[in-house]
This record gives C-alpha cells, structure tokens and sequence, in this order.
C-alpha cells in the first residue's frame, strides 16, 4: 500500500515539474519579445533603442553621461585618465537637483570633480551648481565672462546692478558716459542677476579641492586646452569660442582691459567678446580621444556659430577637427536659434542630442532646427545612422563610451557605443519583472496546489470526524 502511495506521488510530482517546464517555456518566449511589449504597453525602456548594455558601455575608456535633467543641461565627461568634467548642473527644480546629485553619487560613483565647466548663467544651466559645490570637491573651475550682480528698479523693472560681494570680476563693470549702468551697450562684460549664478559665484571662491587647496578659477576663452595626465591614454578638451578681445574687435571704447590678461584677484584667463544675451557666452568646446570626436556648445546661438566659421574658415586643421563629429550636443536645446545649417554642415554629426523638458515652453527641441538638422542628415545616405536625434524627454539619460586599447568587453581600440533609457532613483517596470513574478507566482501554485488540497480535505475529514466523536459524547452524556 505504501509502495503505492510513493508511486503514486512520484508520478503527481513529475507531472508538477512537467508543468512548471511548460510555464518557464511559455515565459521564455514571452521574453523574446520583450521590445514592442514593453512599447506596447509604455513600461520600461519603451525607447531604448541600445547598441549594447550598459555595463559594455561602462568598459569603456571614455564615458559621457548626457543626463536628464527635464528642460535643462548636465553633462558628465568621465575621461580616460582617471579624471572627470562636469558641464552645467541643470534647472533650480529641487526634486530635480536631488534627482541630478543622486545620479552623480550613486549611478556615475562621482565623489569629487576635476573640472566643472559653467557655460553660461542662465538658471536652466546653473541651477544645480550650489549643490554640485556643496556635496563634491571641486579641482577646477570654469566661468562664463558675466559679472555676477545685485539688482536695481529703474522704472519699475529688475536690471543688474553692482556685483555682488564675492564677485571677482568687479573691475569689468561700466557704465555709459551719464553713468547709468543699465546701459548694456557700455559693460565690458555681460551681467547676471538670477540668483542661482549669484550662489555660483558666492561658491566658486571659497571651494576647496581635497587637499584643502582652493580650486582654480578660469573665464572661459578660446585657447583653454585640456590634456591627459596620463600619457598612455591620450586625449584633448579645447575651447574654441568665444574668442579674446583684440583691437581689430573691440567690444566698447571704454574697455582698458580688452588686450590684456583678467586683473581679477583669483580669477585666470582673458577678457572676452561680449554679445547681447546671455546664451552667447557659451563656450564651444571640442573633445578628442581615440579618433573620436564630440562637440559641447551651450546654448550658444548663431552668433557665435557664424563667428566660429568666420574664425576658422581659413583653418583648414582646425575645421578638420570639427568635420564628421560623432556626438553633437544640439545648442540651445535644439533652439531654432542654433544649429544653422552652416554650422551643421561642418559639423555632419553621427549622433546628436537633445537636452530638453517633455511638453516644455520652448517647444524644444524646435520644428526648424529639426528641419534643418533632417536636411544634414539626409545627405548622408546609406551612412546615417539616426532617424531623429536623441532626447532626454524620450531617451531619459543617454549614455556614451569609446573604448580604449585595453577593454573589459573585448571592443575594438575606438570604437563607440551607447546605450538610454538609464534612471536613477526611479523604479522603472519592466517587462522581465512581470514575466518573472509570473513564473514564479505559477511555479509554486503548480507545485503545492496539491499538497494543499489535500491537506484541507485531511483537516475537513478530521474536524469531522472529531465533531461526530463530541456530538456521540454528548448524546451518551445526555443519556447518562
């Protein structure tokens, strides 16, 4: 009888293992599509579109990090020495700034920057620097030529007034021959008044490096270069806008400081020129390694761009440098007010993105430059690789990396992937997620179904049995 109880048993066990075969069948399959369900039903990385995983990326040599930050800017460039730059720290948002310095500490692991590159003032670009000082130790820091200012009502409107305490730019403030000071046309360098600029300043100048030394300040000019403090991992960072003032352009009549160097107490670097509006004083920077190329500008807009070609149209070496550029971070945010079709066309970059909020106020990333930008792309024939730029809204934050000679992954010496869609601090459902908890979830059912069933018939048919016993003990004690 025993002997086949444990047959028996055997057989309902094998038949349980058979199912739970049939269900890790069916899962697996449901796996294989994972893409168009998850797009299907807008879960998980409904818009990855990955060359690779992340961690192929994270083998890599150079890493950038162009981080979602809604309708604002934050770039981080981990370099191949060891070293790292951070450009621009996104909006004044608070969710968002804890959002952007937990992404730094515990995605990217950064727990101190070398470089941190301010390109202009406007909140949307300097909102998060208060914090990025406050939580990581800066080496190195670099600053557009705006005059960091209080406020002043003239007629009943905010306008800059003197620079405030910590400022160290004060001797480029002017005024117009009746002294008014809201005169634009007569400052040596453009102002700012928003006060996350305000606490940018207040912080640069008293930011120490980890061993207590206080980081060095530079503006922002063409010339400045970046190199590797590692000979066996070359690469290069250079500034190629805005350009130093001469006297074939001079920028006020008033300005004694135009052909020298910044007088400034802390402050390096040079007096620049000064163009109305504040996006313009965004650099143009070009970063170089293992026959990459990438190129950063801010919100700089077509007046710098016209400049950078007038410039350098008769540079053939340094125009060559910038032609078929592989990542191009859109200016502006994909502004109709940059990206010129000139400025692409030298440009004719593989990938592109775009730094910008969903449903923002801009309407950015904006219908002309996407215009202008598919007309470039379109030229490239059976070598595009792009249908439409990547976008932070859509793409959350996108990921590059060149690998270099020596990688984990097995990459060519070069060669370039990516990979989006990387949160942080955000639980994101996944499809894997759901197939898995349903496995799972069948896997025991299947398996314990039975065992349970029959442990409550053995419950009910005790319970009855002992119910009959107490109702018998009553009736005879009735009796007795």
């Amino acid at each position: 009888m025993a002997s086949k109880r444990t047959k028996k048993k055997a057989i309902n066990f094998a038949k349980r293992l058979m199912w739970v075969m049939v269900l890790a069948i069916i899962c697996g399959v449901a796996l294989v599509f994972t893409n168009p369900i998850e797009k299907a039903l807008k879960i998980g990385d409904y818009t990855r579109v990955n060359s690779v995983d992340t961690a192929v990326v994270e083998s890599c040599g150079l890493k950038i990090h162009y981080i979602d930050v809604g309708q604002g800017d934050s770039t981080l460039i981990e370099l191949p020495d060891g070293t790292n730059m951070l450009i621009d720290a996104g909006t004044s948002d608070e969710t968002l700034i804890s959002n952007l310095i937990n992404y730094l500490k515990n995605t990217a692991k950064i727990s101190s920057i070398n470089y941190l590159v301010l390109t202009h003032s406007d909140d949307d670009h300097s909102g998060g620097m208060k914090a990025v000082l406050d939580e990581f130790p800066v080496q190195n820091i670099y600053r557009p030529f705006q005059v960091a200012c209080g406020t002043q009502i003239v007629d009943g409107k905010n306008y800059p007034a003197y620079a405030i305490a910590a400022e160290d730019l004060v001797n480029y403030l002017g005024t117009d021959n009746e002294g008014d000071k809201t005169n634009e046309n007569y400052w040596w360098a453009a102002r700012a008044y928003n006060i996350a600029y305000c606490n940018f300043v207040k912080g640069i100048y008293s930011e120490k490096w980890t061993d207590n030394s206080d980081a060095t300040v530079t503006v922002s000019h063409a010339g400045l270069k970046i190199e590797s403090i590692n000979s066996s991992v070359a690469f290069s960072i250079e500034w190629f806008e805005p350009q130093i003032v001469t006297k074939d352009a001079l920028i006020t009549l008033e300005n004694p400081h135009g052909y020298e160097q910044l007088d400034a107490e802390k402050t390096v670097g040079y007096a620049v020129k000064k163009y109305n509006g504040k996006n313009n004083s965004s650099p143009i920077i070009l970063l170089e390694y293992m026959d990459r190329s990438f190129v950063f500008t801010g919100d700089a807009e077509k007046e710098v761009e016209n400049d950078f070609i007038s410039d350098y149209e008769s540079n053939s070496t340094v125009i060559n440098r910038f032609k078929n550029v592989d990542v191009y971070k859109a200016g502006h945010h994909g502004s109709s007010t940059s990206s010129t079709a000139d400025f692409l066309a030298i440009l004719n970059p593989t990938y592109t993105v775009c730094s910008c909020g969903e449903n923002n106020s801009y309407h950015h990333p904006s219908a002309k430059f996407l215009e202008r930008w598919e007309a470039q792309m379109q030229k490239q024939g059976t070598a595009r690789v792009q249908s439409e730029p990547f976008i932070t809204f859509k793409n959350k934050t996108i990921l590059f990396g060149v690998a270099g000679a020596n990688n984990s992954s097995g990459l060519a010496a070069g060669e370039i992937k990516y990979c989006v869609g990387i949160e942080t601090g955000v639980f994101v459902m996944r499809w894997i997620y759901i197939v898995g908890g349903v496995f799972v979830f069948g896997a025991v059912l299947i398996l314990t179904v039975r065992i349970n069933k029959h442990n409550i018939v053995s419950t009910a048919r005790s319970v009855s049995s002992s119910t009959k016993k107490a109702k018998r003990a009553y009736n005879n004690y009735k009796k007795w």
